[in-house]
């Protein structure tokens, strides 16, 4: 890791590229994942940069994330749960709304189960907010 602007109390081992620390007294920023102003002493560092800091919230969805594609189980069971943790990170009425738009701008979608419109929606709107 680069250099430290602040004082560690505890540094935790690296979780993929993630190292969660804490800092000796409460400290100001931005989370880089959710554009949120945050202050607290528990701060995770993305990719060894310190000018990408997450916030425990975004900390654990993306360690949730990581753990299941590094995980030993089969790959449908580990495409199951992924799919299962994207689609808890945004609620029902944003996904019927960008499946409305899906509907009125793509006449591909008549072509394609409700499954694979919800599917699609999901995942437009999920990559919009990463």
């Amino acid at each position: 890791m680069k250099p430290v602007p602040f004082e560690f109390e505890k540094t935790y081992p690296p979780r993929g590229p993630m190292q969660q620390c804490r800092l000796g007294q409460s400290a100001a920023f931005t989370c880089f994942r959710c554009g949120q102003s945050k202050k607290a002493k528990p701060v995770t560092i993305y990719g060894d940069d310190w000018s990408r800091r997450l916030c425990n919230g975004c900390y654990g969805r993306l360690l949730s994330i990581h753990e299941i594609k590094a995980g030993t189980s089969p790959e449908e069971e580990r495409a199951d749960a992924l799919a299962s943790v994207l689609l808890s990170l945004v609620n029902k009425d944003e996904i019927a709304q960008t499946e409305r738009l899906l509907r009125a701008s793509a006449k591909r979608a008549k072509l394609l189960s409700p499954e694979s419109v919800r599917f699609i929606s999901t995942s437009e709107h999920v990559s919009a907010h990463l």
